[in-house]
């Protein structure tokens, strides 16, 4: 097995469950291929179902820990550790946020949001050495590389117009991203052509304006720096809850006229841990 590490948030450092006082992840579950339901429809007057569509689900998993420790004492230190990286309150602005949980093997570190679930209540113990299963669990069921792509947009001033930008997912699962927009302007069009799946606002964009597509599965949202939440400007039916870079080259036809920048930022999607095979 390879190692596993955890941080509080993005943006802290990753210490490893070694390290952390010594605890010992022994096997995991749950970190393969997440859930997936099939939806179908039944016909009324024929055998059989229509196939509409796969969705995949949240996912839980497991890290069963060994924490071995010389006195009742130690353990509760080792424990208080453990608790301070999971807890929902680790920081003042964590509430609510998700930690991260890594997985290095082959030179290559993939990671995921999770939320802590279950398996610190005290539970198995022998002497003073404790056996938890610590299970979390991701709204986002995918995994990723650690590192984030940014790759700046080339835009055009108008829908024929558009100019095009080249954006590799390397995974082999959908990725969702984030898309960042410095007016002035307006988009008129941020369209995956290879998925055919677009983007655009009602709303102009005042200079210095920065509005943020989060396409993340748990976040969803558009925001602005000055307006604040931008969801009413956005076109309906929309594309937003399905635009996405698919694995391999994508496409990106973008028209924003008078816009200072804009960019895509992605990380590298996978399936399952299995991704460390990746090149």
């Amino acid at each position: 097995m390879g190692t596993w590490s955890i941080k509080k948030t993005a943006s802290d450092s990753a210490v490893t469950f070694t390290s952390l006082l010594g605890i010992d992840v022994l096997r995991a579950t749950g970190v393969g291929l997440p859930p997936v339901t099939n939806i179908t429809t039944k016909y009324g007057l024929a055998d059989g179902a229509y196939f509409q569509r796969t969705v995949v689900n949240p996912r839980d998993f497991t890290l069963i820990c060994g924490i071995p420790a010389e006195s009742r004492l130690s353990l509760h230190t080792i424990r208080k550790a453990l608790i301070a990286y999971t807890n929902p309150h680790r920081t003042p602005t964590s509430q609510g946020q998700p930690c991260i949980v890594q997985y290095t093997e082959n030179g290559v570190t993939l990671e995921i949001e999770a939320r802590y679930d279950d398996g610190l209540e005290f539970g198995e113990v022998t002497g003073h050495v404790e056996r938890v299963p610590l299970r979390f669990i991701c709204v986002n069921p995918f995994w990723r590389k650690s590192t984030q792509t940014t790759t700046a947009l080339n835009f055009g001033t108008s829908i024929p117009a558009a100019a095009n930008t080249t954006v590799t997912n390397n995974g082999d699962a959908n990725a969702y991203p984030q898309i960042i927009v410095t007016g002035p302007g307006q988009i008129l069009q941020i369209k995956n052509s290879t998925i055919n799946k677009t983007l655009s606002l009602s709303a102009t964009l005042v200079a210095g304006e920065v509005v943020t597509f989060d396409l993340r599965p748990g976040y969803k949202t558009v925001t602005s720096n000055i307006n604040g939440d931008m969801q009413a400007y956005l076109p309906i039916p929309g594309d937003r809850g399905v635009w996405r870079l698919a694995p391999g080259a994508n496409t990106i036809s973008t028209a924003i006229p008078l816009a200072v920048e804009a960019k895509i930022l992605h990380y590298d999607t996978y399936w399952s841990i299995d991704g460390v095979v990746s090149s």
